[in-house]
């Protein structure tokens, strides 16, 4: 048996068994509640901007900065 043959082998029983372990599972998705649903679209929207809301933190960060450090030369 070569190796291609035995590799097809092994990946023919492993798909097998995860069919025979999980083939018990429901096939409809689970229903979410509405709260959750809000919770992950808004998790999602973040995701698609991640640059923006980086660079809105940067931003922050440096005003934040630049306060403090013109606080400190004013006493």
């Amino acid at each position: 048996m070569t190796d291609y043959e035995l590799d097809k082998l092994t990946r023919r029983v492993m798909l097998d068994a995860a069919r025979l372990e999980y083939s018990s599972l429901p096939e409809e998705p689970h229903p979410f509640s509405p709260a959750f649903e809000r919770k992950m679209k808004k998790l999602l929207r973040r995701g698609r901007h991640p640059v923006l809301y980086r660079a809105l933190r940067g931003a922050a960060c440096f005003l934040l900065v630049l306060l403090s450090a013109a606080a400190r030369c004013w006493r």
